[in-house]
């Protein structure tokens, strides 16, 4: 796991988690990068240093209702119906109180005392308080790092009347530069955690790595009615926190923050915001650390289903900020808050959680992150992108200041819905030929058993975003970018037919080449470069979960899908350089096989700003990892 030196360089820190099947526990380790990856020294295992700690000295926060509420998770603090559940025995169809809540618990907070094997023990026995990590990516939050400009807020907005009272985002960078590293990460145990990374450094100290200790963790309150299986003995996975959580810096209640939103995936029907601008948290503060949640069972959220897609935060025309909320996996489930199984978007106040809309897309389900766009460069989100798990892509149109004015349309209508699922971010990027924006999004999923030995044709396309009218952009309008594989196996390499654009096309697409391949990520971004990096996955074996995947990444120019210029980017011949002897038309390689169970890795750059940790060595363009608005990108 290395990137060049363009990007990163000795001192950087690695985040890894992962899991082990035999248990369902999880680890997350810490290490230096250095010139020849990862270093084998391990500067700190969280799961090791959690088995240290007592259990009455944790932050543990939950909600007290469905809608928020900050309390700790002590059996004293918990509610009447949180403790009926907990008291519930998983082992029984019935709904029955078998005394056991407390015991729970003091369980789920670390306490050993009560499983099987010790005196009197009941509950099952574990090997490692941090529960399995498996589609949770390490996020870090460290000081403020957002390219906010407070000149260039509206001097009428809130953020510009803040900035002009001495409370802007610049004052807010300057109390908060030396916060130390968290790295937040989800678990399978019913909780999002986060542990201590150390500070970057600084002007009068050094750099350090943290000790791995854990500052909070959350439970989710709509958890709440499975987190008695966690004390049962099972042979299978139950999912909980499941899902990557969100950060950015938003300025609510009148103050500039640090929030977080995060979401469960298979681990439930819903999404919650936390206040993390403060590295350390006392349970004595949850009441303004848990600013909301949001389920099926709140007022408007019965349609929103398993929230497989991560929430967005963006900053809206009429002043708020708000969390775009994908939905509408398995909404229709007889829970007594069942939807009608067609996919959402959610748009919730981030300050409180209350609906602000909801985007009812009929006839579709599943819908993933919602991308956002800004034109003008003033940090207001203009539009959203999504793609569905039928394939369709849908643009929504967030200018106006009043919600009731929004509009969904397709971007991108399939010629097979159902077909060519689309369950990642999409990417927006300059159109330096046509002045606009570009859409690329690549096609694939990897849910269900099922997925696993799928052989169906999946492509990435790219569409301009003004070209699509009302009902979307067809695959036959878009340039076939056909892509030729050279050699095989481990050193196979891809070619493309380069076919130039014309600016009344509507954008390109290429079909993946290898058998089982599809993008179930987003694709990375070089914006100042104009490229896309785009990493696809052909998987092995009997479960989604596991390991044993392999897959090609590719260098695309998100305007042409051409080869970026500046090429070569790959060693195509094999002899460990890059230079004129190999062929700059390459425009993607194969990956190894056997990649290990685990997350992504997350990286953190020397002095404390974070980014993702790809899998391997390549010729990357020295250019910033970074959100980019439409004014930034066209310069």
């Amino acid at each position: 796991m290395t990137l060049s030196s363009g990007v990163m360089s000795n001192g950087t820190m690695v985040f890894q988690g992962g899991y082990d099947t035999a248990d369902w526990s999880g680890f997350l380790e810490a290490r230096y990068l250095t010139s020849s990856g990862p270093s084998s020294t391990l500067q700190w295992d969280a799961a090791a240093v959690l088995q240290s700690i007592n259990p009455n000295d944790r932050a543990v926060i939950t909600s007290s209702t469905v809608s928020g509420g900050g309390i700790p998770f002590r059996w004293n603090s918990l509610p009447g119906d949180y403790k009926a559940l907990l008291n519930d025995n998983p082992a029984t169809a019935a709904v029955d109180d078998d005394g056991l809540g407390e015991k729970r618990v003091n369980y789920l907070r670390g306490n050993r005392s009560d499983e099987i094997g010790q005196a009197g023990g009941v509950l099952r026995t574990r090997t490692s308080l941090l529960g399995a990590i498996i589609n949770s990516s390490p996020v870090v939050v460290a000081g403020p790092a957002a390219d906010y400009d407070d000149t260039r807020f509206d001097p009428s907005s809130p953020e510009g009347r803040a900035a002009a009272a001495g409370r802007g985002y610049a004052e807010f960078r300057q109390q908060h530069r030396d916060r130390r590293r968290l790295v937040v990460i989800g678990a399978n145990d019913g909780m999002l955690h986060a542990f201590d990374a150390g500070q970057g450094a600084t002007e009068t100290q050094a750099e350090s790595s943290g000790t791995g200790a854990e500052r909070w963790a959350y439970v989710p309150r709509a958890t709440a009615s499975r987190l008695n299986l966690l004390s049962q003995s099972r042979s299978g996975f139950e999912p909980y926190v499941d899902s990557t959580p969100t950060v950015r810096d938003a300025f609510v209640d009148g103050q500039w923050r640090t929030i977080l939103v995060g979401a469960l995936r298979l681990g439930g029907q819903g999404v919650f915001a936390l206040d993390v601008s403060n590295s350390v948290v006392s349970e004595g503060a949850a009441a303004s650390f848990v600013r909301w949640e949001f389920s099926d069972q709140s007022p408007g959220g019965e349609h929103l289903g398993y929230t497989y897609g991560k929430p967005n935060i963006v900053r809206l025309s009429n002043g708020k900020w708000a969390a775009l909320v994908p939905g509408g996996y398995n909404n229709e489930q007889r829970d007594g808050h069942a939807g009608n199984g067609n996919a959402s978007l959610y748009v919730l106040d981030l300050a409180s959680g209350s609906l602000l809309r909801r985007f009812e897309l009929p006839n579709t389900y599943g819908l993933s992150f919602a991308t956002a766009g800004d034109y003008e460069g003033d940090f207001i989100d203009d539009f959203a992108v999504a793609g569905d798990a039928l394939g369709y892509v849908w643009r929504f149109d967030l200018a106006a200041s009043d919600p009731s004015a929004w509009t969904a349309t397709k971007l991108f209508t399939p010629d097979q819905p159902g077909k060519q699922a689309v369950t990642s971010a999409p990417r927006i990027f300059a159109d330096s030929q046509t002045n606009d924006l570009i859409v690329l999004f690549g096609t694939g999923r990897l849910l269900t058993d099922d997925d696993i030995t799928t052989t169906t044709v999946q492509s990435l396309y790219a569409i301009r975003e003004h070209a699509a009218g009302s009902e979307g952009v067809t695959r036959s309008q878009l340039i076939d970018q056909h892509l030729t594989k050279i050699g095989s196996g481990a050193e196979a390499y891809f070619r493309t037919d380069s076919k130039p654009l014309a600016e009344t096309d509507k954008g390109w697409r290429v079909d993946l080449p290898d058998s089982g391949e599809r993008i179930i990520n987003a694709p990375g971004a070089l914006f100042t470069e104009g490229v896309a990096l785009v990493n696809s996955v052909i998987p092995s074996g009997g479960d989604p979960c596991k390991g044993g995947f392999r897959g090609n990444l590719y260098y695309f120019d998100a305007a042409t899908g051409m080869p970026p210029r500046g090429g070569p980017y790959f060693d195509t011949n094999h002899d460990g350089q890059l230079n004129e002897r190999d062929d700059d038309g390459a425009i993607g390689v194969a990956l190894p096989s056997g990649l290990s169970e685990g997350t992504p890795a997350s990286a953190v750059l020397p002095g404390g700003l974070g980014g993702a940790m790809p899998e391997y060595s390549l010729n990357v363009p020295t250019a910033p990892w970074r959100r980019r608005n439409w004014k930034d990108l066209a310069r």
